[in-house]
């Protein structure tokens, strides 16, 4: 009996062949469902006006204002925050498309809301058909992507419109790993620039994929398998590689690195200097937070400043121990679930990569929490709901 016939039911089913490479009636009417629903959950937030950081982002960002500015769009940086620190940022993707809707209807909200619903039903059919790609069946993989419309933490990422950018980000991670699945090296490379242009959250998008290759990708096949397509993904590894230097080179022309200095007094209780062990037990802590929110999301707020969450200096507080707790089970679930829950040992590990380079552990971000940092960490607990359900 060969290894594949002695595979537990739990086990995830051969990789696809090159009949996937189009979509299926099937995929294409999850397409319109998924938008569909989308829309219709955010349907309320079309009267909503440019608020915040939008107004620095599109209202007074002149390069904004039109397609006639898609050279200065990619070669300056996007936009800067008007608080007591200039920050500034290199997302050219997400401006450009502020600059298409600008061209439509001007500085009118109703259309980049609409967008951004849009786009959040077009990331959901992705992960749908990501799961599918990796072993699923139609109708548990759905439901997961159903949970992952539906999951009220996305409310910031949706409504508010400079949230466009994890949108973004988190649409073309899961394009460049539905690529990477399918065969397709180049348009995984492709997504991946596209997705890090949106925002840095894309850098980590190599990551991702290499989680998958350890997690599910080796599973698919027999040894034999396993063995050529590394082989043959190992220059798709090199392309990804090039990109992500390109951008840090980029990113530090443009930006700068990530220094003390972009951190706000306004935004983060880590501002104003912060050793390791204040950097690990704060982050751990409000991980432990975006955990329990993504579990009982029944209280959102746009707001985590100094005056909710204020630093964790010492082992003996609670909320230290409690982070690291909870971290610590994280990571073992991980690792518990990777045999016979490939799918949930992979949502588990995208949501470490994705939350990393913001956690503040570290270095310092411009936020200490934010719930649009949870786009795509949600599959942590969609996934396994949505399968266990």
């Amino acid at each position: 009996m060969s290894k594949r016939d002695q595979r537990s039911p739990n086990s995830v089913r051969a990789a696809p062949t090159a009949k996937h490479a189009h979509p299926l009636p099937t995929e294409w009417l999850a397409l319109a469902a998924l938008v569909a629903l989308s829309l219709a959950l955010f349907s309320n937030t079309l009267d909503n006006k440019l608020v915040y950081d939008d107004l620095e982002a599109i209202t007074k960002n002149e390069a904004a204002h039109g397609l006639r500015n898609t050279v200065r769009i990619f070669t300056t940086p996007s936009w800067w925050s008007s608080h007591e620190t200039i920050v500034t940022h290199w997302r050219p993707l997400t401006t450009w498309t502020y600059a298409v809707n600008y061209s439509a209807h001007g500085l009118e909200p109703a259309g980049y809301h609409v967008v951004n619903n849009v786009l959040h039903g077009v990331a959901s059919w992705l992960l749908f058909l990501v799961l599918t790609s990796s072993g699923l069946m139609t109708l548990p993989a759905l439901f997961v992507a159903v949970l992952f419309v539906l999951h009220p933490a996305h409310v910031e990422a949706v409504a508010w419109v400079n949230c466009r950018a994890d949108l973004l980000a988190g649409l073309f991670m899961l394009a460049s790993l539905l690529a990477h699945i399918r065969g397709r090296a180049a348009l995984s490379v492709i997504a991946f620039a596209l997705a890090g242009m949106a925002k840095e959250t894309g850098f980590m998008t190599p990551f991702v994929l290499l989680a998958w290759d350890g997690l599910i990708g080796r599973q698919m096949d027999d040894d034999e398998g396993n063995q050529a397509r590394g082989k043959a993904r190992l220059g798709e590894y090199l392309a990804h590689a090039s990109v992500l230097i390109a951008f840090l080179l980029i990113r530090s022309h443009f930006v700068g690195g990530a220094a003390e200095a972009t951190v706000s007094k306004m935004a983060s209780p880590l501002a104003g200097g912060a050793d390791f062990p204040t950097r690990l037990l704060t982050g751990c802590y409000v991980i432990a937070r975006y955990v329990w929110l993504l579990l009982w999301p029944a209280e959102l707020s746009v707001d985590y400043g100094p005056d909710a969450i204020t630093r964790v200096v010492s082992f003996a507080d609670a909320r230290g121990l409690l982070g690291l707790s909870v971290v610590t089970g994280f990571i073992a679930a991980t690792i518990a679930s990777a045999r016979r829950f490939p799918h949930v040992s992979f949502a588990l590990a995208l949501a470490m990569i994705v939350i990393a380079p913001a956690a503040n552990i570290v270095f310092p971000v411009g936020t200490i929490m934010a719930e649009r940092l949870l786009y795509l960490p949600a599959l942590a607990v969609c996934v396994p709901l949505g399968l266990w359900l």
